[in-house]
């Protein structure tokens, strides 16, 4: 007798858990990528292929008992839950980037923090314009009964910050 086996299904309690994992280092790279991809150049292929990485991994995971995908919801609420909904938000998300800065959480091989930089309603604008496109063009991709490959999310990263890098 055949049995079919979801190879990555788990309960949702740790599907949930599992696409929560990235929240932080998603929201990190974006803010890198917006404000120091000028002065960090050598870096955003890999902050995007990382960003791409754990896009793919959220969208494989599927839920016991029947391999159903997260909803968008879910998404919403864990991967993307560092996404605001106001400037504030973003100059929120931005003073603490600053902050984790300073104490030399983001140092490179040339052990050199990131320059503290203003943080402008334009600026936050531009992040906050980076992160709804990026939700608006990833959460049907993660949702959608089709499955999408890290290439596939790394197109569709790299379209969205285009305009940007």
């Amino acid at each position: 007798m055949f049995r079919y086996v979801y190879a990555m299904s788990m309960p949702r309690s740790t599907a949930l858990e599992r696409a929560s994992f990235y929240a932080g280092s998603l929201m990190e790279h974006l803010i890198k990528i917006v404000v120091y991809h000028d002065i960090r150049s050598e870096y955003v292929n890999h902050w995007i292929g990382e960003i791409s990485s754990w896009l793919s991994d959220a969208g494989s995971i599927t839920v016991k008992p029947d391999g159903r995908k997260l909803k968008p919801s879910d998404y919403m609420n864990t991967i993307f839950g560092w996404i605001g909904d106001e400037l504030n938000d973003y100059r929120s998300l931005l003073s603490k980037f600053q902050h984790d800065n300073k104490r030399g959480k983001f140092n490179y091989e040339d052990n050199e923090a990131y320059p503290a930089v203003e943080t402008t309603d334009e600026l936050c604008k531009e992040l906050w314009t980076v992160c709804t496109d990026l939700v608006e063009q990833t959460l049907p991709m993660l949702c959608g009964s089709d499955s999408c490959s890290r290439g596939d999310y790394n197109a569709v990263v790299k379209k969205v910050l285009e305009q940007y890098i």
